[in-house]
């Protein structure tokens, strides 16, 4: 999986689970946990339930998955539009803020 950018993330997975088109399953660069992506049929379109499977909460938290995740969610309607947009790392850092308040991301050190 590649990102694209300047300094854009490279991470090897492996493809668990496939039930086209309706589930992906793969490993995450954190040993152990994995990630299932499904779609759902609804009346007006799909829905997508993504589960992050995580072997150390702790671990989760400190490295901001959920934050990465919300992030990257928020990008998806813009791509699917055919509107990507770039990463945002303001919005990044007032996701962290705002799951930081709930014990899911590590706080922001004022600067």
């Amino acid at each position: 999986l590649a990102g694209r950018g300047d300094d854009a993330p490279t991470m090897t997975l492996t493809i668990l689970r496939v039930v086209a088109p309706l589930l992906l399953e793969h490993t995450h660069v954190d040993p152990g946990s994995r990630m299932r992506w499904e779609l759902e049929a609804t009346a007006s379109g799909c829905t997508l339930r993504l589960s992050h499977f995580v072997t150390d909460p702790q671990t989760a938290i400190d490295n901001c998955y959920v934050v990465g995740l919300h992030t990257s969610l928020e990008r998806l309607l813009p791509c699917l539009a055919g509107q990507p947009i770039a990463w945002d790392w303001d919005a990044f850092t007032a996701a962290q803020a705002a799951y930081a308040e709930l014990g899911l991301a590590p706080s922001i050190e004022p600067s």
